[in-house]
């Protein structure tokens, strides 16, 4: 069995047309779509970020316990217990700077081998001593994000991680496509902020911006800006989506090259959402847990599931993830403490049962208790 995990961080559910809105052009999410199982009430578990990402790794919740964190000494996590169980190989490609910073340490040593994509948000990467050139702006900024900008061609989209990533990636599926037991996760910083593209993405969605000031990362808030604004950071995030897609289209094609779905899983999700002006906010963390947060994408395709454009409605959480890829390499004995159940049984389209409800939020924050249609909070 040889498997692909793929995460892209801040992956609005409402934004694409697997999900009924065709505002974003994704045309290679829409390939998966229609090879995979679209599953339509999926949840995270845990937000934000490295939260979300316990909860995969462990198969349980992380915001019950303890805020965003690293790994524990007694976690068991996935791909230890992969290699320990099944003689799993494991490889990671990131860039994902928080897995990379206090508070964030332990999930990438979890791996056979690893890699990491330099220059994302505030990625203490590029040193320079002087301050750099600012022009003026509106929203949220870092001076790391500034210095790391002035050393790119913010034209060349082979120069931004995210499409270095899913290089990577293909890579890797080039060299290894006719070796088995492998296990092989892929996480993307994009679509999250800053958003950032080269204007040949931005001119598909008619990005034009003619105030005197730069506007591409908003402040966590309410939001104070007009429509206008609104409108342009949205369109912003489309653009830098429709790049992440485009590149995630590289990967499938050495995929399709090799012939590798007769006998690879590909599983494809997000941690959360991101508020771009609905409800009245920006960005996650400091609101009312939304659905729009939390109720996210997640796309399975198996060889079983090859063309056959199929969705389930059962509730189903970022915690299952774990207990599914486990199940797929054969892996049966399970930590005492997961409370994830694995999602094989919902692939053929038969069946819609699996939890009943599920808990989400933050720690420290609201909890809340949803069926999947109505949410107790």
């Amino acid at each position: 069995m040889r498997t692909i995990f793929v995460v892209m961080d801040s992956l609005n559910r409402h934004y694409l047309s697997a999900y009924g809105d065709d505002r974003v052009r994704t045309p290679n999410l829409d390939r998966l779509a229609r090879r995979g199982v679209v599953f339509d009430n999926h949840w995270t578990g845990s937000a934000p970020c490295m939260p979300a990402r316990r909860d995969m790794m462990t198969g349980r919740l992380n915001f019950l316990e303890t805020p965003w964190g690293p790994i524990e000494p007694w976690d068991d996590c996935l791909p230890e217990l992969l290699r320990r169980q099944r003689g799993v190989y494991s490889h990671m490609i990131t860039d994902h700077y928080h897995y990379f910073e206090a508070g964030g340490e332990g999930y990438h040593t979890l791996f056979n081998t690893w890699e990491f994509l330099r220059g994302q948000e505030g990625d203490q990467w590029r040193a320079l001593v002087d301050d750099p050139e600012v022009p003026e702006y509106r929203g949220r900024n870092r001076r790391q994000n500034w210095v790391n900008r002035a050393f790119m061609d913010m034209q060349d989209e082979t120069q931004y991680s995210t499409p270095q990533c899913f290089m990577r990636a293909a890579e890797f599926l080039q060299n290894n496509h006719q070796a088995d037991n492998w296990h092989l996760h892929v996480e993307v910083f994009d679509p999250h902020e800053p958003f950032l593209a080269p204007d040949s993405y931005l001119e598909m969605y008619d990005a034009k911006w003619d105030r005197p000031y730069l506007f591409d990362w908003p402040n966590y808030g309410p939001i104070e800006e007009d429509s206008e604004a609104v409108q342009h950071i949205r369109k912003r995030y489309a653009a830098v989506l429709t790049m992440a897609d485009r590149w995630l289209g590289h990967m499938l094609d050495v995929m399709d090259e090799h012939e590798m779905w007769d006998d690879t899983v590909l599983i494809l999700t997000t941690d959360h959402g991101h508020m771009l002006g609905e409800h009245g906010y920006w960005a996650k963390g400091y609101q009312f847990d939304y659905r729009e947060l939390f109720n996210i994408p997640l796309i399975v395709c198996t060889p079983g599931t090859a063309g056959g454009d199929q969705r389930t409605g059962a509730l189903t959480q970022t915690i299952d993830l774990m207990p599914t890829l486990m199940n797929l390499h054969g892996a049966e004995e399970m930590p005492p403490y997961v409370r994830g159940r694995s999602l094989l049984h919902l692939l053929d389209g038969e069946e819609e049962e699996h939890h009943d409800a599920v808990l989400f939020g933050y720690f420290g924050k609201d909890v809340n208790l949803t069926d999947g249609r109505y949410t107790y909070t």
